[in-house]
């Protein structure tokens, strides 16, 4: 949680000072999923996976993507830990949308954490 609003502050001051390096992501859009998110990691059930995790067969980078989105990075961000294109992400969380059957970085977010893919993270 504290990642996704470091990263959303980040680029609202690097928009603000007029730096060419944003993504120009759409605030309203961010706050809305951050808040979901935090309500959905500040309920009481949702460190403790729903039965027996499920079994997905994820590739090495499609996880390594996974955790950075449950980190709140963005696929600009993402590329750049991973030393790949942005474009090659943007496949990779396509990938993961159809593989848990979701259709919104804060879908596969409560996905993953109510289905133990992965580790649960503090807030």
């Amino acid at each position: 949680m504290v990642a996704i609003i470091k990263s959303i502050l980040t680029r609202q001051r690097a928009a603000q000072a007029g730096s060419g390096d944003v993504e120009n992501p759409d605030v309203a859009e961010l706050a809305r999923q951050i808040k979901e998110i935090k309500a959905l990691l500040t309920q009481k059930n949702v460190f403790q996976p729903s039965g027996p995790p499920v079994n997905i067969d994820f590739t090495p980078r499609e996880q390594s993507v996974l955790e950075l989105v449950v980190d709140g990075l963005m696929n600009k961000e993402i590329a750049r830990r991973l030393e790949t294109s942005v474009r090659n992400v943007e496949k990779y969380v396509s990938r993961l949308f159809t593989k848990t059957g979701t259709n919104s970085r804060t879908e596969l977010v409560r996905f993953a954490l109510e289905h133990g893919l992965i580790p649960p993270r503090s807030i």
